[in-house]
């Protein structure tokens, strides 16, 4: 940031003529670039993260009950948010939002404005 500022100042003193213009002068100005370039691509190298533990599976036992594959009930998994957008989609004609429209209009992420969106087309309450 002080290289930046620095070149901002030399700028500004050269075109106002408090300062000639030379070649050491010219050749500094000219490496901030570079240097700015350099200092942003360390940054954002990505940070190795440790590999996380492995998790055991389960043992199978015969006392393990049989798995039910019966659906959940629409209305234990349904979004909170659901309401307020079926009277939004109510008051825009009928015509559901796009997943941008939801993200915007309702300041939530694209994956809950995903689920919302198959919780309207699966008719969830």
């Amino acid at each position: 940031m002080a290289a930046l500022i620095l070149t901002n100042a030399l700028a500004h003193l050269v075109s106002s003529g408090l300062i000639p213009v030379s070649v050491p002068l010219v050749v500094a100005v000219s490496a901030i670039a570079p240097l700015v370039l350099w200092r942003v691509k360390s940054l954002s190298a990505p940070v190795s993260a440790p590999d996380p533990a492995p998790v055991a599976a389960e043992p199978e036992t015969a006392e393990r009950p049989a798995e039910s594959h019966t659906a959940i009930p629409a209305s234990a998994s349904a979004d909170p948010l659901l309401p307020q957008v079926r009277a939004f989609i109510e008051q825009n004609a009928g015509k559901t939002p796009s997943l941008r429209e939801l993200q915007a209009h309702f300041r939530i992420g694209q994956a809950r404005a995903q689920r919302i969106r198959v919780q309207l087309a699966g008719g969830a309450a």
